[in-house]
């Protein structure tokens, strides 16, 4: 049975993308079936995108681009306000149906193309933080509910990251979604002396398992000097029986 894993970034460009490339890297290494999905994507799509540098990453021709991202919106906004903003400006209540088309459609690729790819594991991507305005007026935590088992939360390592981190765990665990970990990524390589500790704290708040850290790399969607592949499968492989 293929397990899935939403990763969600604190907010937009913590470094999700680059995060998910590197574990795609690690597990050709290991010779693991690991496929990239990104239910859409919104913004500059000049080549690469970020679906392309997964596909890359995984060792997977870019002619499946389609089949590893259904939804593509050439503004830079959110997919959801790209789509069509009218549903977000009406009252929630005014939005009813539970699995609009948009969302049912993606589920429908998504098994679909882990069929195809005979993978055991998918590592989607979302779309920048959780509370994301997504296509078919929904928002990101019904797509994750809809898509994937458990949740990896990606952060950035700078300033600032403590108070974007514990709200974006204290909303997942709200929403009561299966957090197997926390990523920490450097968005550069600029001096933040704050780095070295924020990692620790953030795991203390919230008895949180930081799963690895990548540090800047000069070559873009690199594998990274340290395996950041086998603690996530550890966390995996440490749940529940029966949870998911």
């Amino acid at each position: 049975m293929t397990e899935r894993v939403f990763f969600v970034g604190t907010n937009t460009g913590v470094g999700k993308t680059a995060l998910v490339c590197s574990l795609l890297q690690w597990a050709r290494a290991q010779e693991l079936r690991v496929a990239p999905f990104k239910p859409a994507q919104s913004g500059d799509m000049e080549s690469p995108t970020d679906v392309e540098r997964l596909l890359d990453a995984a060792g997977i021709s870019r002619d499946h681009s389609m089949s590893a991202c259904p939804l593509t919106y050439p503004e830079p906004l959110a997919p959801g306000i790209a789509e069509d903003p009218a549903p977000f400006l009406r009252p929630p209540a005014a939005n009813v149906d539970p699995l609009p088309d948009a969302l049912e459609l993606t589920r429908d690729r998504l098994e679909t193309w882990e069929l195809q790819r005979q993978a055991d594991y998918v590592f989607i991507e979302g779309a920048g933080g959780l509370h994301v305005p997504m296509p078919g007026g929904t928002w990101q935590t019904e797509w994750v509910r809809a898509l994937a088992d458990s949740v990896v939360l990606v952060a950035s390592t700078g300033l600032g990251t403590i108070n974007h981190t514990l709200l974006t765990l204290d909303a997942l665990d709200d929403e009561g979604f299966d957090v197997l970990g926390v990523y920490v990524v450097d968005p550069d390589d600029h001096d933040d002396p704050s780095r070295e500790d924020n990692a620790q704290i953030i795991a203390t708040a919230r008895g949180v398992n930081i799963l690895g850290r990548l540090p800047y790399l000069d070559s873009p969607d690199g594998r990274g000097p340290v395996d950041l592949l086998t603690p996530l499968l550890d966390a995996m492989r440490a749940r529940a029986p029966g949870q998911s």
